[in-house]
């Protein structure tokens, strides 16, 4: 249970895809949850953690992967105008549920393939309940 609250609360604290790999981690999960297995060398991401890498404000650690364009770092976000910044923000809330089930069309490999499986399998569960 402890467990669960401070998972809750980093969810609720944190920034999406804070972090130098969560995106990668989020499409092996979503490649897992389609029935797909793990990421192979080659696969893409998600077609919705691709939109959302260039919607949402990113660590720099992610600029030192080689993600196309345009990428915005945090700094760069919240200096933004607030009706750019919600602008943003709503484009990630309105890209379709679909898109997590789709590859990307940018050559973003998923490196996440180095992966052990078990996590990706247990909690891929959840996920296609959602």
């Amino acid at each position: 249970m402890a467990f669960l609250v401070r998972g809750s609360w980093y969810c609720a604290l944190l920034s999406p895809w804070e972090g130098y790999d969560e995106p990668f981690h989020f499409a092996a999960l979503q490649h897992v949850a389609t029935g797909q297995g793990m990421p192979r060398a080659d696969s893409p991401i998600s077609l919705e953690v691709q939109k959302s890498l260039h919607l949402l404000p990113l660590p720099w650690q992610l600029h030192l992967h080689e993600i196309p364009g345009p990428l915005t770092p945090h700094d760069e976000f919240w200096k933004l105008p607030p009706d750019q910044r919600e602008a943003g923000i709503a484009a990630v809330r309105a890209i379709p549920p679909e898109d997590g089930w789709q590859p990307g069309s940018e050559p973003i490999a998923n490196y996440e393939f180095q992966q052990a499986p078990l996590y990706y399998w247990i909690v891929s569960l959840p996920l296609r309940a959602v």
